[in-house]
C-alpha cells in the first residue's frame, strides 16, 4: 500500500497527548501538549536544545504478534513508516520513508526469565505462503515511546497474512554473566504470524506534540507486551555507586563492585549508561576508563559491553585493587551505534569525558 493512502486513511483524533520527561533523579515531571491531526509526522528537526529533545510528533503502533524460541522473546509490532537516523561510526545517516513504504516493523527481542532486552545483530524476514516477499536488517534503534527495539521500514505488496521470521544472531562480542552466561552465544530464529489489513492500517494515528522541539522527551507507551530496556534506578544496582553525570544526553551512572563477585576475578568497575530522561539502555558505544591514584595511572584500558541479569547492558572491567579516593575518568571512543528516532538523532554522540571519585 502506498504511504499516501495509508495516511489519508487515518481516523480523526481530538483531546490531548501527554508529554512529559524523567528527571535526573529518577522521578517523573509532566506536561500537557496540545495534540492535533496531521497528514503526516514532521520529522525535520526542529530548532532547540542539542542532546534530547521532545519529538514532534506521537503515533500509535499496532501490537502484531509474538513468539518464542526457549527463553528468546520475541514480539512485533507495526506503525506508520518513519523518518530514523543512523550511526556508522561518527557519521549520522538519515533514512527517508519512501512512498512504497508500507509500515515500519518493530520487534522487541528479550529474556523471558529476566525480561532483559538483548542488543545484538538482528534480521526479519517477512514471508507468505513460505516464500520470501521482502527482508530488512531491523537496526538496533531508540525511541522516546519504545526505547530500546529493533526496527526498520518494510515494504509489502498486498493487504494479506504473512510471517514475520526474527532472526536473532547471537550476543557476539557483548559478554555475559549470571544467569545469562552462555544462554544466547548462538543465533535462533523466531517466528511471528501477522495480519497487514486495511483494518490495521486504520488503527494508525499521528498527532502533532505542541512541546515538541524543547528539551525532555515524551513518555513511554503506557502499556506494552515486552520490556523496553529500561534501566535498574542507581539505587538498585549492583555494589556501590560512585555517582551520576550527564553527557550529551546520556546519564552515565558509575559503580563498583568489591571483590569482583560474578563479575569479574578482583574489583569491578562499571557504567551503567541511560537515556537522561526515561531511562532507556544507550548500548554498542565504545567506553574507556583511567583510574589514578596519587598522580599515578593504575589502570587505562576498555569497559566490555556486558549483559546482567541484576544490572542490565552496561559496560565493565576487572580493576585490580580499586582504593577509596582513586579518581576514575570515564570517557567515549565511539558514541552508541544505534538508530535513532527523532528526538534522539542529535544525542549520545559528544560524550567527552567525565571524572568521578572511588
Amino acid at each position: 500500500m502506498q504511504r499516501r493512502r495509508l495516511l489519508q486513511s487515518l481516523p480523526a483524533l481530538a483531546g490531548v497527548a501527554l508529554a512529559g520527561c524523567m528527571d535526573d533523579s529518577g522521578g517523573s515531571t509532566a506536561t500537557t501538549a496540545d495534540a492535533t491531526d496531521t497528514a503526516e509526522p514532521t520529522t525535520t528537526t526542529p530548532d532547540g536544545p542539542s542532546g534530547i529533545y521532545v519529538q514532534t510528533f506521537m503515533d500509535e503502533m499496532e501490537m502484531a504478534g509474538a513468539g518464542e524460541a526457549g527463553d528468546l522473546r520475541a514480539t512485533l509490532m507495526l506503525s506508520i513508516p518513519h523518518d530514523f537516523w543512523n550511526l556508522n561510526g561518527e557519521s549520522v545517516e538519515k533514512t527517508t520513508v519512501a512512498d512504497a513504504d508500507s509500515f515500519h516493523l518493530m520487534t522487541s527481542v528479550f529474556d523471558a526469565e529476566t525480561g532483559r532486552v538483548l542488543p545484538a545483530s538482528v534480521s526479519t524476514e517477512v514471508v507468505r505462503d513460505d516464500d520470501l516477499v521482502t527482508q530488512e536488517v531491523t537496526y538496533p534503534m531508540l525511541s522516546q515511546r519504545m526505547g530500546f527495539h529493533y526496527g526498520a521500514n518494510f515494504e509489502v505488496p498486498e493487504f494479506g497474512e504473512y510471517v514475520a521470521r526474527v532472526n536473532f544472531e547471537g550476543l557476539g562480542s557483548t559478554r555475559a554473566v549470571g544467569a545469562l552466561e552462555g544462554k544466547y552465544d548462538a543465533s535462533s530464529t523466531i517466528e511471528i504470524p501477522f495480519e497487514w489489513s486495511e483494518s490495521v492500517a486504520d488503527a494508525f494515528s499521528v498527532r502533532d506534540v505542541d512541546a515538541g522541539g524543547q528539551a525532555g522527551a515524551v513518555r513511554p507507551m503506557g502499556s506494552m507486551d515486552a520490556p523496553m530496556g529500561r534501566l535498574p534506578a542507581p539505587d538498585a544496582l549492583p555494589g556501590a555507586v560512585l555517582g551520576s553525570k550527564v553527557a550529551d544526553g546520556a546519564t552515565l551512572v558509575v559503580g563498583r563492585v568489591d571483590d569482583g563477585g560474578r563479575f569479574a576475578d578482583g574489583d569491578y568497575l562499571y557504567v551503567s549508561a541511560r537515556t537522561r530522561y526515561n531511562g532507556y539502555v544507550v548500548p554498542m558505544m565504545g567506553l574507556e576508563a583511567t583510574v589514578t591514584r596519587g598522580g599515578e595511572t593504575v589502570f587505562d584500558d576498555r569497559l566490555a559491553p556486558t549483559i546482567d541479569p541484576e544490572a542490565g547492558y552496561h559496560y565493565g572491567a576487572a580493576v585490580d585493587g580499586l582504593e577509596s579516593g582513586d579518581e576514575v575518568a570515564v570517557y567515549a571512543t565511539a558514541p552508541a551505534q544505534v538508530a535513532r528516532h527523532e528526538g534522539y538523532e542529535r544525542a549520545f554522540r559528544q560524550l567527552g569525558s567525565r571524572t568521578f571519585q572511588a
